[in-house]
């Protein structure tokens, strides 16, 4: 409990300093996701914090943009498991440049690419000082291949999702993907007052108010796993 308070405190410095870059807020919540127990293990939270998730710890305890420390977050653990000698980098020297979270979560958002590929781009990011659309053209030719070699569905077999997997997607839905739609949507009509723009804001908030409510309501599925 002490040391989960302690990394909470870091949390919130870190919060207050993350414009300098976001990588040292990232690795701090993702310490605190593990001391807690996951992102979503409901009955965690509520005991240390009162909530019921990782989104809802970043919009009332942090009051912070919950869709963004999401991303933070997703593209922290893809550092540490690919990169850890980054880390220990900046540790040793905070000065060091760091590619913004952007052009690793235009990699780490792409769920189809294997772990090799993956650790490929990173490497990319973080030796070559690739750009987002560097990135995303990488990215993009390797899921071209990936499909002309794809097999009919006929002839593979389907591999069941884990109940991790499904709250994992469960949760990004509501945390990233439709934040990200409503951002796309609000980008290219910028400056249009129209009503029926706002009608479209609004039922998106809804889906997402409702895709959330329904994570919840069947959190039991990963709670049983």
């Amino acid at each position: 409990m002490n040391k989960i308070k302690e990394i909470h405190s870091d949390v919130l410095l870190s919060l207050n300093k993350h414009n300098n870059t976001w990588l040292p807020l990232a690795l701090k919540l993702n310490e605190l996701v593990a001391a807690v127990g996951g992102k979503s293990k409901k009955d965690y939270w509520q005991k240390h914090f009162t909530v019921d998730s990782f989104y809802q710890y970043c919009k009332i305890e942090l009051e912070a943009d919950s869709s963004t420390l999401y991303k933070y977050l997703l593209c922290a653990e893809q550092i540490e498991k690919h990169r850890p000698d980054l880390i220990e980098l900046y540790e040793s020297d905070n000065s060091i440049k760091i590619a913004g979270f952007t052009v690793f979560y235009e990699l780490v958002s792409k769920k189809q690419l294997t772990e090799n590929v993956v650790k490929e781009i990173v490497d990319n990011i973080i030796d070559d000082d690739y750009s987002r659309s560097q990135v995303a053209s990488k990215v993009h030719q390797h899921l071209s291949i990936k499909s002309i070699n794809h097999k009919p569905k006929s002839m593979i077999d389907e591999i069941p999702l884990s109940s991790f997997e499904i709250i994992e997607g469960r949760e990004s839905l509501y945390a990233v993907r439709i934040p990200d739609i409503i951002n796309e949507v609000m980008k290219y009509y910028d400056g249009i007052d129209d009503e029926d723009l706002f009608e479209v804001e609004e039922a998106l908030e809804t889906v997402k108010s409702l895709l959330q409510k329904l994570s919840f309501k069947y959190e039991e599925v990963k709670n049983a796993a």
